[in-house]
Protein backbone atom coordinates (compact mmCIF):
# COMPACT_ATOMS: atom_id res chain seq x y z
CA UNK A 1 0.00 0.00 0.00
CA UNK A 2 2.89 2.74 1.19
CA UNK A 3 4.53 1.84 -2.62
CA UNK A 4 1.29 2.22 -4.43
CA UNK A 5 0.60 5.52 -2.57
CA UNK A 6 4.12 6.68 -3.03
CA UNK A 7 3.69 5.93 -7.23
CA UNK A 8 0.97 7.83 -7.24
CA UNK A 9 2.30 11.02 -4.99
CA UNK A 10 5.41 11.02 -7.54
CA UNK A 11 2.87 10.15 -10.71
CA UNK A 12 1.45 13.64 -9.18
CA UNK A 13 5.02 15.88 -8.76
CA UNK A 14 6.04 14.81 -12.32
CA UNK A 15 2.61 16.24 -13.55
CA UNK A 16 2.49 19.19 -11.74
CA UNK A 17 6.36 19.84 -12.63
CA UNK A 18 5.21 18.92 -16.09
CA UNK A 19 2.48 21.72 -16.37
CA UNK A 20 4.65 24.37 -15.05
CA UNK A 21 6.95 24.04 -17.79
CA UNK A 22 4.56 24.04 -20.12
CA UNK A 23 3.25 26.97 -19.37
CA UNK A 24 6.77 28.70 -19.93
CA UNK A 25 7.26 27.05 -23.25
CA UNK A 26 3.44 28.37 -24.76
CA UNK A 27 4.91 31.90 -24.27
CA UNK A 28 2.44 34.00 -26.20
CA UNK A 29 3.48 35.72 -29.20
CA UNK A 30 1.88 39.11 -30.17
CA UNK A 31 1.50 38.53 -33.57
CA UNK A 32 -0.43 41.25 -35.22
CA UNK A 33 1.85 43.26 -33.37
CA UNK A 34 5.20 41.58 -34.48
CA UNK A 35 3.19 41.38 -38.31
CA UNK A 36 2.61 45.10 -37.94
CA UNK A 37 6.13 45.93 -37.11
CA UNK A 38 7.60 44.23 -39.73
CA UNK A 39 5.33 45.65 -42.20
CA UNK A 40 6.22 49.39 -41.14
CA UNK A 41 10.24 48.16 -40.75
CA UNK A 42 11.48 49.08 -44.91
CA UNK A 43 12.36 45.23 -44.65
CA UNK A 44 10.65 44.63 -47.50
CA UNK A 45 10.77 45.96 -51.33
CA UNK A 46 7.32 45.29 -52.52
CA UNK A 47 4.21 46.01 -50.36
CA UNK A 48 2.41 42.85 -48.71
CA UNK A 49 -1.12 41.89 -48.74
CA UNK A 50 -3.30 39.88 -46.30
CA UNK A 51 -3.39 36.37 -47.28
CA UNK A 52 -6.45 33.94 -46.02
CA UNK A 53 -5.48 31.70 -43.33
CA UNK A 54 -7.50 28.84 -45.59
CA UNK A 55 -4.39 29.31 -47.95
CA UNK A 56 -2.01 28.07 -45.51
CA UNK A 57 -2.35 23.93 -46.59
CA UNK A 58 -2.41 25.16 -50.89
CA UNK A 59 0.33 27.68 -50.70
CA UNK A 60 3.01 26.34 -48.13
CA UNK A 61 1.69 22.96 -47.34
CA UNK A 62 1.11 22.83 -43.92
CA UNK A 63 -1.64 21.09 -42.30
CA UNK A 64 -4.42 23.13 -41.75
CA UNK A 65 -5.25 20.35 -38.73
CA UNK A 66 -1.79 21.00 -37.20
CA UNK A 67 -1.78 25.07 -36.83
CA UNK A 68 -4.26 26.62 -34.39
CA UNK A 69 -3.74 30.36 -35.78
CA UNK A 70 -2.00 31.91 -39.22
CA UNK A 71 -1.23 35.33 -39.89
CA UNK A 72 -0.41 35.05 -43.66
CA UNK A 73 1.12 37.70 -45.74
CA UNK A 74 2.69 37.33 -49.58
CA UNK A 75 3.82 39.96 -52.20
CA UNK A 76 1.70 39.85 -55.24
CA UNK A 77 3.93 38.50 -58.65
CA UNK A 78 7.14 36.93 -58.48
CA UNK A 79 8.88 38.71 -55.18
CA UNK A 80 9.17 35.90 -52.64
CA UNK A 81 8.99 38.47 -49.92
CA UNK A 82 6.21 37.41 -46.95
CA UNK A 83 5.35 36.94 -43.49
CA UNK A 84 4.61 33.89 -42.01
CA UNK A 85 3.16 33.63 -38.51
CA UNK A 86 1.54 30.20 -37.53
CA UNK A 87 0.67 29.57 -33.99
CA UNK A 88 0.35 25.00 -34.02
CA UNK A 89 -1.30 23.10 -31.69
CA UNK A 90 2.04 22.34 -29.36
CA UNK A 91 5.62 22.36 -29.93
CA UNK A 92 5.65 18.98 -31.65
CA UNK A 93 3.12 20.18 -34.57
CA UNK A 94 5.70 23.67 -34.53
CA UNK A 95 8.54 21.90 -35.15
CA UNK A 96 6.96 19.60 -37.88
CA UNK A 97 5.67 22.51 -38.86
CA UNK A 98 8.61 24.39 -38.92
CA UNK A 99 10.80 21.76 -41.25
CA UNK A 100 7.76 21.66 -43.47
CA UNK A 101 8.68 25.71 -44.45
CA UNK A 102 12.52 24.95 -44.03
CA UNK A 103 11.92 21.89 -47.16
CA UNK A 104 9.62 24.85 -49.05
CA UNK A 105 11.99 27.24 -49.25
CA UNK A 106 15.05 25.27 -50.10
CA UNK A 107 12.41 24.51 -53.19
CA UNK A 108 11.91 27.43 -53.88
CA UNK A 109 15.40 28.83 -54.15
CA UNK A 110 15.86 25.76 -56.54
CA UNK A 111 12.94 26.95 -58.49
CA UNK A 112 13.88 30.17 -58.69
CA UNK A 113 17.68 29.84 -59.58
CA UNK A 114 16.59 30.01 -63.03
CA UNK A 115 13.15 31.83 -62.87
CA UNK A 116 13.84 34.51 -60.96
CA UNK A 117 16.87 34.77 -59.43
CA UNK A 118 16.51 38.61 -58.06
CA UNK A 119 14.41 36.12 -55.41
CA UNK A 120 17.45 33.66 -54.20
CA UNK A 121 19.33 36.30 -51.87
CA UNK A 122 16.40 36.88 -49.80
CA UNK A 123 15.39 33.09 -49.74
CA UNK A 124 18.78 31.67 -48.56
CA UNK A 125 18.24 34.45 -45.79
CA UNK A 126 14.95 34.00 -45.24
CA UNK A 127 14.40 34.63 -41.36
CA UNK A 128 12.23 30.50 -39.83
CA UNK A 129 12.44 30.76 -35.92
CA UNK A 130 10.47 28.46 -33.53
CA UNK A 131 9.38 29.28 -30.43
CA UNK A 132 7.27 27.28 -28.40
CA UNK A 133 4.14 26.58 -30.52
CA UNK A 134 4.98 29.26 -32.64
CA UNK A 135 6.83 29.36 -35.87
CA UNK A 136 8.03 32.30 -37.97
CA UNK A 137 8.62 32.43 -41.47
CA UNK A 138 9.88 35.83 -43.41
CA UNK A 139 11.55 36.68 -46.21
CA UNK A 140 12.55 39.78 -46.93
CA UNK A 141 14.42 42.53 -48.80
CA UNK A 142 16.57 43.29 -45.30
CA UNK A 143 17.01 39.94 -43.77
CA UNK A 144 18.96 41.38 -41.37
CA UNK A 145 16.69 43.89 -40.54
CA UNK A 146 14.19 41.49 -40.11
CA UNK A 147 15.80 38.71 -38.11
CA UNK A 148 16.89 42.22 -35.61
CA UNK A 149 12.35 42.67 -35.60
CA UNK A 150 11.67 38.93 -35.25
CA UNK A 151 14.02 39.06 -32.64
CA UNK A 152 12.44 41.56 -30.45
CA UNK A 153 9.27 39.71 -30.27
CA UNK A 154 10.85 35.83 -29.57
Amino acid sequence: MKKLILIILTLSLLLSLGACGEKEESAELDAAALADALLKGNVFSVSLEELNPGKLTAFYGVSEEAVEQALLYHAAGTSKEQIVLLRAKDANAAAETAAVLKALVAEWIRADTDYAPQEVPKLEKAVLRQSGAWVVLVVANDPDAAAKLVGEFI
